[in-house]
């Protein structure tokens, strides 16, 4: 056999090569992700002790992008949830407005069942009239944290300036 011929018999042989496993790949490939948009308000009371030693309206809005993956059999691994959220705190006829902050919430599944759940980035950012900012951000377990308590995070920064913070709102 001539070098020309092995070498396109080579070829064909790696073309080939290529097109079984293309065929095979996406046999094995998950469905695409799909994603949503969502935007929601709401409003809490902060019981005395949560942060302050008084009680705090909590007033938010959140927008964000919800994206669920899936393996190959269909089923759900992972959901994220991407956005922003701006919430307002009041109490003892003061009021303080947060900025905008991102948030990221990653919740990740096992056959169909939830197994973690956790958020991570800013949790609140609030300008201080002395200038400052109160500032909670890191990483959140919410299956072990009680959705009341997201205003502190299990590593990273629990509250920079939480004294400035209630004074204000004092």
């Amino acid at each position: 056999m001539s070098t020309r011929h092995r070498s396109v018999a080579a070829l064909l042989a790696v073309a080939g090569l290529l097109v079984v496993s293309a065929v095979l790949a996406s046999g094995a490939m998950a469905m695409p992700p799909t994603s949503s948009q969502h935007t929601a308000t709401g409003s809490v009371t902060l019981p005395a002790g949560t942060l302050c030693s008084f009680s705090i309206q909590l007033d938010g809005t959140q927008t964000w992008t919800s994206t669920q993956f899936f393996d190959q059999n269909g089923t759900l691994t992972t959901d994220t949830a991407r956005g922003f959220e701006q919430d307002t705190f009041s109490a003892n006829g003061k009021t303080l407005v947060g900025d905008p902050y991102p948030f990221t919430f990653v919740y990740n599944f096992a056959d169909g069942a939830l197994i973690s759940d956790y958020g991570i980035g800013v949790a609140e950012r609030v300008p201080l009239p002395n200038g400052g900012s109160y500032i909670v951000a890191g990483r959140i377990n919410l299956l072990e944290t009680p959705p009341q308590l997201i205003m502190t995070v299990d590593s990273g920064n629990s509250g920079i300036n939480l004294d400035a913070f209630c004074a204000a709102l004092s």
